[in-house]
């Protein structure tokens, strides 16, 4: 769930298959304004999608994003993490955005908790677009630890990634 924000907020479509992956599709007209007050979305309500964090823990957020088109001039757009801890930014521009269009490309953030609670993703234009941009946004997941690792779908119970341990059963 997204919730849409500022004064030219973007669509929101749930459950939108590109590329292969369900994901929200997130799309910005060209007259959208730009900054987090100007056109963003974030989750839609404490009990959608967020991460729970304990101050002090180092933690890796990750998502995969998708863009409708490469960005152009000094278009910009701001993937991150934000809540009871902001995380760093992920700026995706014109110089790095052809990396995705038409795949997705992980998106890692990370951030060391400065308090507890939880942390949620959010995507907002920066700069003006020249024509209207889709960004689909998918296979959110957050670790505690400084490095990202693949995705893992856990459902309701708890998974470990099994490729990442050592030791071997005789």
């Amino acid at each position: 769930r997204m919730r849409l924000g500022g004064t030219t907020p973007p669509a929101v479509s749930k459950g939108i298959v590109a590329h292969g992956l369900t994901a929200c599709a997130i799309s910005f007209g060209a007259a959208s304004q730009t900054g987090f007050s100007g056109s963003r979305a974030t989750r839609d309500s404490a009990a959608s999608y967020q991460h729970a964090i304990t101050s002090g823990t180092a933690y890796a957020h990750q998502c995969l994003v998708s863009l409708s088109r490469p960005l152009v001039g000094s278009e910009r757009i701001i993937v991150y993490w934000t809540g009871s801890s902001g995380s760093t930014t992920h700026n995706i521009d014109s110089s790095s955005s052809s990396a995705y269009v038409g795949k997705y490309f992980k998106v890692t953030n990370t951030l060391t908790a400065v308090a507890n609670g939880s942390n949620y993703a959010a995507v907002f234009l920066v700069n003006p677009l020249s024509a209207d941009l889709t960004v689909w946004v998918t296979r959110l997941q957050s670790e505690a630890g400084g490095a990202s690792p693949s995705y893992i779908p856990t459902g309701s119970a708890p998974v470990r990634d099994c490729s990442r341990s050592t030791g071997v059963r005789g």
